[in-house]
């Protein structure tokens, strides 16, 4: 539970007590971040936002 400061601490020593597990979250971690945090991904959700945002204010008659 994310209200339980015991229960976090725990889970925190227990992660790093495992290297490996450590070292694999943390590429993961990476691995996401650059993949998802690029100028084309934003760039392209951008786009999908303003394509989405036009269709609506058309189809409302063009009242914002």
């Amino acid at each position: 539970p994310k209200d339980d400061p015991v229960v976090l601490g725990d889970a925190f020593i227990e992660l790093l007590s495992d290297p490996a597990r450590l070292e694999a979250m943390g590429k993961a971690g990476h691995d996401f971040v650059r993949d998802e945090f690029t100028w084309d991904v934003a760039a392209e959700r951008i786009h999908k936002r303003i394509q989405r945002d036009l269709k609506r204010l058309a189809s409302s008659g063009g009242e914002a």
